[in-house]
């Protein structure tokens, strides 16, 4: 019985069932954290299509720019320091109501992405 099932076969049969294994774990261990996920990711949606109405071309370029910077980050002075950086171009632009939408898209992304309160002290550190 065994001579009839090749090497391929085994081990096809094998991933499949350790892909069910931990698809099985991953969704009954952590259902809670999936939706929350989902949950956040549309806040941040329609949070996004709301604060792009209302701002200047060059905002929304910036926005793109620095929208990387909080993927990962779980330290306030990390991610402080790399929204420094990459603002550091753009401190000297003058244009009305600039720094107020980007200083509420970070703020907004800080806490839905990276569960950190930035307080007004922060936000202008970020532009020194």
């Amino acid at each position: 019985m065994l001579n009839a099932i090749s090497w391929q076969e085994y081990l096809v049969f094998i991933s499949a069932i350790l892909i069910l294994y931990y698809a099985f774990l991953l969704i009954f261990y952590f259902r809670v954290n999936f939706s929350s996920l989902l949950k956040l990711n549309m806040k941040s949606f329609f949070r996004d299509k709301e604060l792009h109405s209302e701002m200047s071309g060059n905002a929304k370029k910036i926005i793109q720019e620095i929208r990387p910077a909080f993927t990962g980050k779980q330290n306030i002075h990390e991610l402080i320091y790399d929204l420094q950086l990459k603002l550091e171009p753009y401190k000297h632009w003058d244009e009305p109501e600039f720094r107020e939408n980007i200083n509420q898209f970070i703020t907004a992304e800080s806490e839905a992405q990276c569960s950190i309160h930035l307080s007004e002290e922060d936000l202008r550190v970020l532009w020194l």
